[in-house]
């Protein structure tokens, strides 16, 4: 438990008086508290989720990535008497990430502009979440994490955009596969901007459906997907998920393919794999980029639904609605049921808005829901390859800046203050030396007169 020195409450959020706001004195930084009840015996069990030692380490090192929402420390808040307030129980706080500026949710339900024909949100925040939720399910999965030299701006120009050379990365030793299965719109979490970035950070949350789906003597080509769409009360369940596994794999590679398989296999105990997380992801973009909704799982809404909705899995005939024109092979409904296909080609035609780079990015997303072997970190190279492509390319991606552009910014100006302080420093001496040699050449005129 973190000294409570270290960290004051100064203020109840909108959301709630049982939500407060804590400053953490040492950098200033503003962290959120979340209530737990000091005297509950699940309480009794937190303080091993901030434990670096034993079994526990692998929790804190998982949450330890800075596009998941991570758990800092925890306070326990003492009674007080305000003024028209009288708190007479302690109150444990986790003290989580602060993200200020709400979730992709908010912005979507409040957009900051007006859908068009041609569009919806900037393209510069799409790919702003883009690649930060790849990079937490790229940790997520296989235990990557991004690393990045960066060199000055092309022609030494102050205010370009700093060069981002993107380097290979291993995976961590006896990385455990974890599917977060909840990579939804309220779950992705913005901040404000601290420095000179277009956007603040983007950090994926609520943990409360990650599922450990591999295993540590396994390597992360090799690991088979144990989780599943819907929850397992407990682990004598884990049968009963294998024999629906083989059944739902035996159905899919048979002639009757993902539909024979979805109707072979009940929805909660189907696969769920990475690239269903990659799928939701793309689902989030798809959002971003047309305001429809495009549920990220199985089920989806029916015709009541509001405008532009899709079930992945239609109600009426469990066929899948959403389609690619450029899919070999594909078969419209032919049950003349009260849902559209949506065509991700077509929808994406008229959006001008958005470079092909983008939308590629998107569609292969949303192709990746039954693919065994989607990664993340393969994803990243191409959507990496397109970003820097649009941010060199476009108007709105020269004028974009991101933490890479703070870093270098304020690496920059500490190096300027740095020699701001030498030439003060030597101007200084200069002077001192200076009254030195005054005062000698004084002395010596009095040694003089003296003698």
């Amino acid at each position: 438990m973190a000294n409570q020195d270290d960290y004051s409450i100064f203020a109840e959020t909108v959301a709630g008086k049982d939500h407060v706001l804590v400053k953490r004195h040492s950098d200033g930084e503003i962290l959120i508290g979340y209530p737990w009840d000091v005297d509950d015996d699940r309480a009794q069990e937190l303080p091993h989720l901030l434990s670096r030692d034993g079994p526990f380490l692998a929790v804190a090192n998982l949450l330890n990535h800075p596009n998941l929402l991570s758990l800092h420390s925890e306070i326990i808040s003492t009674p007080t008497v305000g003024s028209d307030t009288v708190t007479t129980k302690r109150t444990r706080f986790l003290l989580w990430d602060y993200c200020d500026a709400g979730t992709v949710a908010s912005l979507v339900d409040d957009p900051p502009v007006k859908k068009t024909a041609t569009g919806f949100l900037p393209e510069s925040l799409v790919w702003h979440v883009l690649l930060d939720i790849l990079r937490a399910l790229q940790w997520l999965h296989e235990g990557i994490r991004d690393r990045y030299d960066i060199d000055p701006p092309a022609g030494g120009n102050p205010k370009g955009r700093c060069k981002r050379l993107r380097k290979a990365a291993e995976p961590e030793a006896e990385w455990m596969c974890v599917l977060h299965r909840n990579v939804v719109p309220a779950n992705i979490f913005l901040g404000q901007p601290r420095g000179i970035e277009t956007y603040g950070a983007c950090k994926l949350g609520n943990f409360s459906r990650c599922w450990v789906a591999g295993h540590p003597d396994v390597g992360i080509e090799r690991q088979q997907v144990v989780g599943t769409v819907g929850e397992v009360e407990d682990v004598s369940g884990l049968e009963g998920l294998k024999a629906a596994r083989e059944l739902w794999e035996e159905e899919r590679k048979g002639a009757g393919g993902i539909r024979a398989a979805q109707k072979a296999v009940d929805k909660c105990v189907r696969p769920f794999s990475r690239g269903s997380d990659l799928f939701d992801l793309g689902a989030v973009l798809y959002q971003m980029m047309t305001k429809l909704k495009l549920p990220g799982r199985e089920g989806g809404v029916g015709p009541e639904g509001s405008s532009g909705d899709v079930g992945q899995e239609c109600f009426d005939c469990g066929c899948n609605h959403l389609t690619m024109k450029s899919d070999e092979g594909y078969e419209p409904c032919p049950h003349g049921c009260s849902f559209l296909d949506v065509d991700v080609d077509t929808v994406f035609e008229p959006l001008t808005d958005y470079t092909e780079e983008l939308k590629r990015m998107v569609v292969w997303m949303l192709k990746s829901k039954w693919d065994e072997n989607a990664r993340a970190s393969t994803m990243m190279i191409a959507a990496w390859s397109g970003f820097e492509s649009w941010a060199a390319g476009t108007p709105e991606g020269r004028l974009y800046r991101d933490l890479f552009d703070d870093i270098w910014w304020r690496m920059r100006n500490k190096k300027i203050r740095e020699l701001e302080d030498e030439i003060v420093a030597a101007e200084v001496g200069l002077d001192l030396a200076q009254e030195r040699e005054d005062a000698a050449k004084e002395m010596k005129r009095n040694e003089t007169f003296v003698l």
